[in-house]
């Protein structure tokens, strides 16, 4: 989990380290009582030239199959919620314009909740459906 940015900054569940190297799904077992969530969903990590809240250009295998395993792990555990990354996913070699992924009703509707989750809820990152 990533750290706190300064003291009191916490989120239910984040340590000290104590947990380093845990998977998602061994973090959410933990928490038992309280609301998991997932974040950031979806690809985050793969932006091209690693920019903050950039542009994913993987095609969807690679999403699934590199970017989605802590979802499945974190929501096959029991996280109920989802939060949605401020990164985009457009790759127009591919034909994929999705765009900001909170405007995305594919990955967001189709694809999470229509195929990989069968309860809970993908939330909104702060200001994100704004963006």
């Amino acid at each position: 989990m990533p750290r706190p940015t300064s003291p009191g900054s916490r989120t239910a569940g984040e340590d000290d380290g104590e947990h380093e190297g845990e998977n998602e799904d061994s973090s959410v077992r933990r928490l038992r009582g309280v609301l998991a969530t997932a974040k950031h969903f979806i690809g985050d990590g793969g932006t091209a030239e690693g920019r903050d809240q950039g542009v994913n250009p993987s095609p969807e295998a690679i999403l699934r199959e590199v970017h989605g395993q802590g979802y499945f792990g974190a929501l096959g555990a029991g996280a109920q919620t989802v939060m949605i990354s401020f990164n985009s996913w457009t790759n127009e070699q591919l034909g994929i314009r999705e765009g900001k992924l909170h405007g995305s009703r594919y990955l967001i509707t189709d694809v999470l909740k229509g195929r990989w989750v069968s309860t809970g809820s993908p939330c909104p990152t702060g200001t994100g459906s704004a963006r």
